[in-house]
């Protein structure tokens, strides 16, 4: 191959990652940007609006969406379905995950 053309491959190539990796940490930053928000046990108020719910005994586990999909974990049996909620709690690490470990549950 002829020196020209082995740059106007790399060029490509370069550009193409370039573009890549822009649109990679666009969609890495906006799922993770609440989560790295806070700090752990750092107290949190926000609204957020429920996906699913799982009850497990006295625990009850929340799928909502603030910016990003997020667990909720109330210890307390309450049914959510489809609301919005207000949610007083802190943010902790459960079972190896960043949740919110949720102390007040509120439905404006």
């Amino acid at each position: 191959m002829h020196e020209r053309t082995l740059k106007r491959i790399s060029l490509m190539i370069s550009m193409v990652g370039l573009i890549f990796l822009f649109i990679f940490s666009k969609i890495l930053a906006d799922e993770e940007r609440f989560s790295l928000a806070f700090d752990d046990n750092e107290q949190v108020y926000f609204k957020a609006n429920v996906i699913s719910t799982e009850k497990k005994g006295n625990i009850t586990f929340i799928d909502a969406h603030i910016e990003s999909k997020e667990r909720i974990i109330f210890f307390d049996g309450v049914n959510l379905t489809n609301e919005t909620i207000n949610v007083k709690g802190r943010i902790s690490i459960f079972k190896g995950k960043r949740s919110i470990i949720a102390d007040t549950i509120e439905i404006p």
